[in-house]
């Protein structure tokens, strides 16, 4: 009898410990759950060493364990060749090689501890450095790029237009390439969750404001990208779909830094 009770005893303890460690580990994995929260943040994470002469080409990425992921090596072929390191392949938001930078999503920084930034669906981290600069999701976009879809003349662009931030097939806009040697350029006014709003710029060709003294073409330099924002405030409006959780839906080559000519 008292043996039956030692071993009755002993299976209720050893299903108390497996009912914590249940919980334990389901506490640990919504912890790292992604929300919907995580995608407002972006890691841009640049080597420059004319503006910075001591800044190391190396960034080493850890799993959450601190086990090592990945070294990007900004000076590898494979940045310019490959679009960044093979691992990071279709699992981060952009990455430029012409500016040299790679754009994560990330939490929050936290003073005194790594970064986390999202890799596909899971989180790794990251030592600060001040070669990494944290923004918002939707001042990076909205400031920072154009979207620039470029397309043979008379070509529809590729994209699927809506009225509002709702995908409707009823309602899909679509926008042809209508002019023989200017593209059409869309500034992105805000970012609202998967939804990206878009404004079309103004028609450079034809606007007095960019055409050069006794010319019929136009010069249009980076400072001037604010004044263009600015005279196409009453352009019709559009919104895009640009992702769908952590996987970005639009093509990168279809934005632009705002330091290019246009």
């Amino acid at each position: 009898l008292e043996f039956r009770r030692v071993l009755f005893r002993s299976k209720i303890t050893t299903a108390l410990l497996g009912l914590l460690l249940m919980i334990l580990g389901s506490s640990c994995h919504s912890t790292q759950a992604v929300s919907e929260s995580d995608y407002d943040l972006i890691a841009i994470l640049s080597f420059d060493p004319t503006v910075d002469s001591t800044a190391q080409p190396k960034y080493l990425i850890k799993n959450l364990d601190g086990t090592p992921f990945d070294t990007l090596d900004m000076n590898a072929e494979y940045n310019f060749f490959n679009d960044g390191s093979p691992k990071l392949s279709g699992k981060i938001v952009f990455f430029f090689s012409d500016q040299g930078c790679y754009h994560f999503f990330c939490k929050k920084p936290e003073e005194g501890k790594p970064l986390q930034i999202l890799i596909g669906d899971e989180w790794k981290t990251i030592e600060p450095t001040p070669q990494i600069k944290v923004d918002s999701t939707r001042h990076f976009f909205t400031k920072e790029l154009v979207f620039f879809p470029i397309v043979d003349y008379g070509q529809e662009l590729p994209i699927a237009f809506y009225p509002t931030p709702k995908e409707d097939p009823a309602k899909r806009i679509t926008l042809k390439q209508d002019k023989l040697n200017d593209a059409k350029i869309f500034f992105i006014r805000d970012i609202q969750g998967e939804w990206m709003k878009l404004q079309l710029c103004v028609d450079l060709s034809t606007n007095d404001l960019f055409l050069e003294p006794d010319s019929a073409s136009y010069d249009c330099q980076y400072e001037d990208w604010d004044q263009l924002s600015k005279v196409s405030k009453d352009n019709p409006t559009y919104w895009i779909r640009w992702r769908d959780g952590s996987k970005v839906l639009i093509p990168q080559d279809y934005l632009e830094y705002r330091d290019v000519e246009c």
